[in-house]
């Protein structure tokens, strides 16, 4: 079944799929008068001026900063890291132009979700909080109500799929984590990572959204004065980095040294496929990391959604771009996975590369953090919002989830990869019929804001 399924995801997430959520995001774009462009000083004052204005979040619910990094954590994963490498040694230092498109025009995208989330958000009685996930949205805004409800079930459904989101970054991290210190056991660190996962969602919605506050913000902030140290210690910096993206991304590049040739068609189908990936464009994931803030309109915390595609796409990913390029190391024909821990280490030497896997680490642990409560939620819909016996199979859930990361390091890598694209394709080819069905109500939702705003 392998060659089937590696041929199948390298098909889907070849053109159709990211040219599909590109036309997506354009509609989206048109829809909000390109808000994110035209009136980002309304956006900063809107998210980050309000910030200032912080109040305790009622019960039930977080503050709109907490829902904001919850979503960040889950968005910033190994796609920013991994993600990138791979974009540029397939696809040349080009596909990082035609990541930053990509990332820019889901902006939209993210925006339209967050805000039909807040817009069909529920209370549970049984576990106290608000909560949305694509099924909510489905049964509550798509008619006819016989629709709405078949595609709210195929969609609450998929949390019945390999849960190969957490064995692709249990994977990665423990990989990664062995290689930088030698003698760790891949499956005692799965074991450690499954046990604080365990800890932290033991606490609900609150414990999630406070360690998420914490971790996200230090993660980033690090991780970006890290990586741009190391490039400045490099010469050229950062200009020749953009040099090679703007000169590459329109025009083929020869085969130099490890590196096979690339052509313009890779540039572009590798930028826009992995800027789609990385900022999880289109898969409505954002949907229930933000459902439960405390916000006086959908539109404000939509406007959050757009800027963490921003912080991920433009900040996060270019900054592991400008590094791999700045180091040179990308020429050498070192593999995707290794490339970020070469670069860090010819730039830091003797701290780089267990730097590389401890970021590696915080971002996958997160990434795994903010996908267990937007799993868990619509394993919630399935169960019922009022079942009383939900929280028995919410436990039942997350032992399953310890023992799929427990599992994760005697997986093939080749293997649960495909099959993440794949069902990665799947939430987007599902979320996507909301997004066009519903188009008109975020448009309506983004005027009567402007109006009051």
């Amino acid at each position: 079944m392998l060659p089937w399924v590696l041929d199948a995801a390298d098909r889907i997430w070849a053109y159709p799929l990211p040219l599909v959520i590109l036309c997506l995001s354009l509609y989206y774009l048109w829809l909000t008068r390109g808000l994110f462009f035209l009136r980002f000083g309304v956006v900063l004052r809107a998210t980050v001026g309000d910030m200032c204005r912080f109040k305790a979040a009622r019960e039930g619910r977080v503050s709109s900063l907490r829902a904001f990094l919850l979503s960040l954590g889950a968005m910033v994963g190994l796609g920013n890291v991994a993600g990138v490498a791979t974009a540029i040694t397939m696809g040349g230092p080009g596909a990082l132009l035609w990541m930053w498109v990509m990332g820019l025009l889901a902006v939209n995208l993210n925006y339209g979700e967050v805000v039909l989330g807040i817009t069909f958000r529920v209370k549970s009685s049984v576990l106290g909080e608000y909560l949305c996930t694509r099924s909510h949205v489905y049964e509550g805004g798509v008619r006819p109500k016989l629709l709405g409800r078949l595609m709210a079930w195929l969609s609450a459904g998929t949390i019945f799929l390999p849960p190969v989101s957490f064995l692709t970054q249990t994977q990665a991290v423990t990989g990664a984590l062995s290689v930088a210190g030698p003698g760790w056991s891949e499956k005692w660190l799965a074991f450690i990572i499954g046990v604080t996962l365990l800890l932290v969602v033991g606490g609900e919605l609150r414990s999630i959204a406070r360690v998420s506050h914490i971790l996200v913000t230090v993660m980033i902030v690090s991780y970006l004065v890290v990586a741009w140290y190391g490039i400045y210690q490099f010469p050229g910096n950062w200009y020749k980095p953009l040099q090679l993206v703007l000169r590459h991304a329109f025009a083929p590049l020869a085969a130099a040294g490890g590196l096979a040739g690339v052509t313009l068609r890779q540039a572009i189908r590798y930028g826009l496929a992995r800027g789609a990936f990385t900022c999880n464009a289109g898969t409505g994931a954002a949907i229930s990391s933000h459902a439960a803030a405390d916000v006086d309109h959908p539109v404000r915390q939509g406007l959050w959604g757009g800027l963490e595609v921003i912080i991920d796409s433009i900040f996060i990913c270019s900054t592991t771009g400008f590094l791999i390029l700045a180091s040179g190391e990308w020429m050498g024909g070192a593999t995707a996975g290794e490339l970020v821990a070469l670069s860090f280490e010819k730039a830091l030497p003797g701290f780089g590369a267990l730097f590389a896997a401890l970021c590696s680490l915080a971002f996958g642990w997160t990434s795994m953090l903010g996908m267990y409560y937007t799993s868990s939620k619509n394993f919630t819909y399935l169960m019922g919002n009022r079942n009383p016996r939900v929280m028995g199979w919410t436990y039942m859930y997350r032992l399953a989830t310890f023992i799929t990361i427990l599992l994760a390091p005697t997986v093939r890598i080749d293997a649960i990869w495909a099959m993440q694209d794949l069902v990665t394709g799947l939430h987007v080819l599902l979320n996507i019929v909301a997004m066009v069905f519903l188009g008109q109500l975020v448009k309506h939702q983004t005027q009567e804001f402007m109006r009051l705003y």
